[in-house]
This record gives C-alpha cells, structure tokens and sequence, in this order.
C-alpha cells in the first residue's frame, strides 16, 4: 500500500513491436542492465546533474531528501543535503528537483519546486558540495492558490508550469511572471472532452482533472517544452511562449464517457526526459490497477526532433522514472515497486 501510494503521490506530482500511427513498425531492442545503488533503501527517484548522480530520498524528518554522488562506477558518495522543517533553508516534506539544472562559471545550479509553500528554489550545488551545506542562489514566492504541479525557469519574467488535478480550472499550461505575480498566458487543453459534473468540485478534481495530468520537461539547446498525458496516449510540444508546435497523438477513439474511460484507465507516459538529440519517454500501457500493483515490463520510447519515432526499448524491470546521461550513452531508471535502481548502457 505504501508502494502504490508513493506511486500515485509521484504521478499526480510519473521483445514486442510498437507501431505509432503513420509510422513505420519499430522493432523494440531489449537493455539489460545492472542494479545499483543496492544498499540505499530510501531512493524516490534518481536524475543525473551535469557529471554528477543526484538522488531525492523518500522523506523523513531525520534524513536527508538528497543525496549527491559521482557519476562513476562506483557511484561514490559526495554530500547529503536538504532537511524538513520551517527553519532557514529547510523545506517541506514533498519538495522534489524539477529536472532543470544550470552549468557556468559559478557551478552547478539546478531548481527545486516546494508545492504546498508555494515557493521554487533555484540551489548552487557546487558551492553546498563545497561548504558541505546548502547555498540557496535565487528563491521565488509564487502566487498562492496557482496549483502547479511541476515547474521551469525560462528567465527572470517567464515561469512555465502544468498543473495538478487540484485546480479549479485546468489548463495545459500556465505561464506566470514573478516580477509582479501574474499569470501571462493560459494553455487550454488540446483534447476536448465534457465535463458532465463541472459544478461538482470534487468529481471534477477526481476525475475529470486526472484525465489531463502530464509529465512536463524543458530542453533549452530547442528552446521547446514537452508535455507527454499519463492517461491518454498523447505528447504535446510547444515553444516557450505556449505556441503549440506538434502533437504525437496515438489515441484511437474519442473520449466520450469519463466515468468508462476511468474504469478502464491506463497509464501510457509515465515519465518523460529530453536530451539535445531526443524525447524519451517511458510508456507503460498497463491499466491502472495493474501499474501500481503488479512488475511488468516497461519501455521506453525515443522520438528526435522532428517528432518521429526513432527506436523503442524494451527492459525486464518495471521502471516508474528515467533519467539520461546522452553523452556516455547511459539510462538510470527506478523501480519503486521492484525497489531498485537500475543502469543501463545503450548503443543510440
């Protein structure tokens, strides 16, 4: 019950041949990997920082929600930060890293989104590995009741963020401006499905909202935001002021019927990561209840960019989360059912 609770928390926040519509059939490889990080009992996700391993725990009041290590062999240990608690430099219990980081000549900075403060931090790690403390560079207060799930820093007037299934009014996107606290443009949904119950806040929230959840990333070199459904079979992508590009749509029936559709639900996307070269995105396609409740073999879809779908990969493990290291040709992924972390090294 943990397990599929952490799981829910996580998406509401994630040898076969696969065939995309006009496309031509992909055959899927299969990656062996190698478990790592075999003794760390507490790993909520993994993402590779620049030459670095950076590890979110699964929170506790008396640990540390991250972890630093080297991107080596032997994953060796560098540092642990971020406490719970109100005070200085302290966060909340669901804080998480927004996969946005930054390289230049004052280190490494990447940004962490805490939901319920309302508050998104951009943290200089190179100077907190350095001091063996945590140096916060730039924090934001956004606006309350905004109910975003996850967030990018475009520049200094230009914050992007999708949204959790909480809102009121869903959107695809939202852009707001920190320097006076306002929303500058709202994305409306691309699918359009009825809402039978709008006025009812809570079937709303529950189902109708759900249906319209995503996993969202930034890739800067493209200068594109990609936003991939978990529900629905469907990638979005859109330049930085919310002009929608190109949609890699595999939905093959209209949704007409919410309550059927949700009785029936699947989770396709359940985590996305863009390099300069790729989309990858980790596609699933079970139903719901068997997602969070049984270990089936996940596969990760890789799209270039100009949205063609370039290679499909195939795993023994049930992953939830992947991060990509381009450059050495390397993918972590994360079990939290499995428990265990997992390094695979590709040829693409």
């Amino acid at each position: 019950m943990l397990k599929k609770t952490l799981l829910l928390g996580l998406i509401i926040i994630y040898s076969c041949q696969i065939s995309d519509k006009n496309k031509k059939e992909i055959k899927a490889s299969l990656i062996k990997g190698k478990e790592i990080f075999k003794d760390k009992f507490n790993i909520q996700n993994v993402y590779l920082v620049d030459s670095l391993v950076l590890v979110k725990n699964i929170s506790t009041k008396e640990g540390y929600l991250f972890s630093i290590f080297k991107n080596d062999d032997e994953h060796t240990p560098i540092h642990n930060f971020g406490k719970i608690g109100d005070g200085p430099n302290e966060f909340e219990e669901s804080v998480y890293y927004t996969s946005q980081y930054t390289t230049d000549s004052d280190g490494i900075k990447l940004w962490v989104y805490e939901m319920n403060r309302n508050k998104f931090s951009q943290i200089n790690l190179t100077k907190s590995i350095d001091t063996k403390s945590i140096v916060i560079s730039q924090s934001i207060r956004l606006k309350p009741g905004l109910s975003f799930k996850e967030l990018y820093f475009i520049n200094d007037n230009n914050i992007v963020g999708n949204q959790d299934n909480l809102t009121l009014k869903m959107n695809r996107l939202k852009f707001y401006n920190p320097l006076n606290n306002s929303i500058t443009k709202n994305v409306e949904l691309l699918t359009k499905i009825d809402n039978p119950k709008k006025n009812d806040i809570n079937y709303t929230q529950q189902n109708y909202n759900t249906l319209f959840l995503s996993t969202m990333r930034y890739n800067k070199k493209q200068n594109k935001l990609v936003s991939a459904m978990v529900s629905m079979d469907k990638i979005d992508v859109f330049n930085t002021n919310g002009t929608f590009i190109k949609s890699i749509d595999n939905i093959k029936t209209p949704i007409k019927d919410i309550e059927e559709y949700n009785r029936k639900a699947k989770i396709f996307n359940a985590d996305l990561f863009l390099t300069d070269k790729y989309i990858y995105a980790l596609y699933s396609g079970d139903s719901m209840s068997d997602y969070f409740e049984k270990s089936s073999p996940t596969r990760i879809k890789i799209y270039d960019w100009n949205y063609n779908l370039k290679h499909v990969l195939s795993t023994n493990e049930s992953l939830n989360f992947i991060t990509v290291d381009q450059e050495n040709k390397t993918i972590i992924g994360v079990s939290i059912l499995q428990e265990k972390t997992m390094k695979y090294h590709i040829k693409i």
